[in-house]
């Protein structure tokens, strides 16, 4: 398995900054943010200034992903359907600067139920709009992963292996979020269900109950034995990805205690 990290999981002023600690820390590779007027790579940006970015990814680390689009603020599935074209537009030209960048996923918030969206409605255009999406960047050698993320759909494993079979397209898979599972199952269920569905993993780690939340990888309740016996029962071998907060002080440590933590779970996959 190999080591990634988001991008907002780094302490540094600069972009330069961000992927110099990664490349210390021994990453293997980053995930980039949402595609948004706030992030490294924005809507209004050329190709020209996209490839411009290659040469400090090349001396330090590569991006292997990056969040499609900016599906929170403009969802695949809000009742405007202007809206809905925006968000897909947004992810259209995010198989175009992953293709720039050589990474090898996209990020796939499908979109959000909510009290204007019924579930039923939602699971439909977010199944129209992965489709399409699908159909965009064939060819690209993309793979589009769909994360479990708190929008109050896909809410069982069973659920959705049927969502992404429905699609029926061999490089849409999951996005297997280990610690947003905790709230609603138990990932190693999800992973063995889910199986050679999931093309990519986020891991992050909370306590369980009503006084839980985020904690350090390795110091909360997800079950990481078991976690990492199921990931090697489905043959998973791409990126192990943090998606975690920096320390309030010291951030550059606490890249390092991710990477540490991480060596110890790919080590004990082996």
């Amino acid at each position: 398995m190999l080591k990634g990290i988001c991008l907002g999981s780094l302490a540094g002023a600069t972009l330069q900054d961000k992927l110099e600690l990664a490349r210390a820390t021994g990453f293997d590779a980053v995930e980039l943010g949402n595609l948004n007027e706030r992030g490294t790579v924005t809507p209004s940006m050329t190709d020209d200034q996209v490839r411009a970015l290659l040469p400090l990814f090349a001396a330090t680390v590569p991006a292997h992903g990056m969040f499609a689009g900016d599906a929170w603020n403009v969802p695949l599935t809000a009742p405007d359907p202007a809206v809905r074209q925006r968000g897909l537009d947004l992810m259209y030209r995010s198989v175009d600067v992953a293709a720039l960048l050589g990474m090898s996923s996209l990020l796939i918030v499908p979109g959000i139920v909510n009290d204007d969206v019924a579930y039923d409605q939602a699971y439909e255009w977010a199944q129209e709009a992965i489709r399409k999406l699908a159909t965009r960047s064939k060819g690209s050698g993309l793979l589009l992963a769909i994360e479990n993320v708190g929008n109050k759909m896909l809410l069982s494993p069973l659920e959705t292996a049927r969502f992404i079979d429905e699609i029926g397209d061999p490089n849409v898979g999951a996005y297997f979020d280990v610690g947003n599972i905790l709230g609603i199952g138990y990932p190693d269920q999800w992973i063995r269900i889910l199986g050679k569905r999931i093309k990519r993993i986020h891991v992050k780690d909370r306590k369980s109950g009503p006084t839980g939340g985020a904690v350090p990888l390795l110091a909360g309740d997800v079950p990481w034995d078991r976690v990492m016996r199921e990931l090697r029962a489905i043959g998973y071998d791409s990126y192990l990805t943090a998606e975690i907060g920096t320390f309030k002080h010291f951030g550059a440590e606490s890249a390092a205690q991710i990477s540490r933590s991480i060596d110890l779970l790919i080590g004990s996959a082996t």
